[in-house]
């Protein structure tokens, strides 16, 4: 699920044609794989975690991949931006917001960081995910188990608006692993198989399903008129 999510991030980044050495930022960039995605596409990419475990990750990996000489790491804070303002065109944060302490002002630093008509692709913890739905501990009403917090597709548009964003594109990604009072239902191949069947459905706008997977993805756009300081 979690290469799922990466290429449905990577489909919403390719058809926006950022020209080569356009500048991006991956925000919480973890082992670094959507850095050297996005690094392999011709940008110049800023890794950033909170976390040096992480960062020393990417540091590798991006040796590996022979990356050094465009992407760069640096260790920050989502809710202070070690970078000026209108810096880059485009920034990533996937699987981010839940373990933040205020994801609205994160939001605000990353329209800050941005050029005007500069682009976000962000990704938010369902909480109306189907899975959640099926299993009493994880409904919403009641949810008591710990982990990543989960926001509403109209919570979270609603902080994207409040920062300043314009909503562009909107999709669900990730179906399972089903649980009943935390016990699996299903083995792992057949996860799997209901999962790639439930997001065919969501992908061809099932209206039951289209908003009800696992992570909600968003592409966003700072407006191109905003040139404040």
């Amino acid at each position: 699920m979690l290469r799922e999510r990466r290429r449905a991030v990577l489909a919403l980044v390719d058809p926006l044609r950022l020209p080569v050495g356009a500048q991006a930022l991956d925000i919480g960039c973890g082992a670094g794989s959507t850095a050297i995605a996005l690094a392999r596409r011709g940008l110049y990419v800023y890794a950033m975690d909170n976390l040096q475990a992480m960062l020393g990750l990417t540091r590798q990996a991006v040796g590996e991949e022979k990356l050094g000489d465009r992407i760069e790491t640096r260790r920050g804070d989502a809710e202070r931006l070690p970078f000026n303002a209108g810096t880059f065109d485009l920034a990533i944060a996937i699987g981010l917001m839940g373990w933040l302490h205020s994801p609205k002002r994160a939001l605000l630093e990353m329209f800050g960081a941005l050029k005007p008509g500069g682009y976000l692709v962000v990704t938010f913890e369902n909480k109306w995910a189907l899975r959640c739905l099926l299993d009493p501990p994880l409904h919403p009403l009641w949810h008591s188990v710990t982990g990543p917090s989960r926001s509403s597709r109209r919570h979270f548009h609603g902080a994207l608006a409040h920062a300043g964003f314009e909503i562009l594109a909107c999709r669900s990604v990730g179906f399972g692993p089903f649980t009943l009072l935390g016990r699996q239902l299903l083995d792992q191949e057949a996860s799997v198989r209901l999962h790639h069947k439930l997001q065919y459905m969501a992908d061809n706008g099932n209206p039951l399903l289209r908003h009800s997977g696992e992570n909600c993805l968003v592409l966003a756009q700072k407006p191109k008129d905003d040139f404040r300081p």
